[in-house]
């Protein structure tokens, strides 16, 4: 679902988090820079993907789309779960991941429109087209 511009920076962003990670485990501190880079690439991906929604013509499309970013975020938030908190921005970065792949979910329910919705609402529409 995704073009491949956007699921090639997915990757690459994870494996940027995973190497970070790594280093984070290994003891190393990561520089304030280089934290600074992965919240800015976790940014950059969502504007993408909002970007990229713009061109989309279906419900379907949409969720498909939230689903699998939700996905990544996902996976981004567990490389980081049990790596010890080192520093405000590495906190910071973290709850970015945890938010982000919160509002993805809720956009995953948003466009998860059921058969009974639709007629719901499609019979109060008819309902509310008579009245006028």
């Amino acid at each position: 679902m995704l073009p491949s511009h956007i699921e090639d920076f997915a990757r690459s962003f994870l494996c940027d988090n995973r190497l970070a990670a790594l280093a984070c485990e290994a003891g190393e501190v990561i520089s304030s820079e280089d934290i600074i880079d992965l919240a800015a690439q976790v940014q950059g991906f969502y504007f993408a993907l909002h970007l990229h929604c713009q061109g989309l013509n279906e419900i379907r499309q949409y969720r498909k789309l939230w689903l699998e970013a939700a996905r990544f975020f996902e996976s981004a938030c567990g490389i980081w779960a049990e790596v010890p908190a080192d520093g405000e921005l590495l906190v910071y970065h973290r709850a970015l991941l945890v938010h982000l792949h919160e509002v993805c979910a809720d956009r995953v329910q948003l466009y998860s429109i059921s058969a009974a919705d639709r007629l719901v609402y499609r019979a109060a529409k008819e309902e509310k087209h008579c009245v006028d």
